[in-house]
């Protein structure tokens, strides 16, 4: 399963994603365990930006082989941001 699919559907299931209402925004803090949790990715970094016009948290992650991984996610929404 691709990071997109498992982060959405813990977001959903935990009920962060609602079309069009807003439950309570989500903590960086929060984001960057689920990655760490989900992923089983090291995070290197995690900061809230604004992009486009909304808060955004951004975790830089490295993989257990290597890569460097940047997730995007609304922090209003919990929504992962491709």
């Amino acid at each position: 399963m691709n990071k997109f699919y498992l982060i959405s559907i813990l977001l959903f299931t935990l009920g962060f994603v609602h079309p069009g209402h807003v439950i309570a925004e989500v903590s960086l803090d929060y984001v960057a365990g689920q990655v760490k949790a989900l992923l089983g990715n090291r995070v290197l970094s995690a900061k809230t930006k604004v992009i486009k016009g909304r808060k955004v948290h951004v975790i830089k992650s490295i993989t257990a082989d290597g890569r460097i991984q940047h997730h995007y996610v609304d922090a209003e929404t919990g929504q992962l941001i491709k």
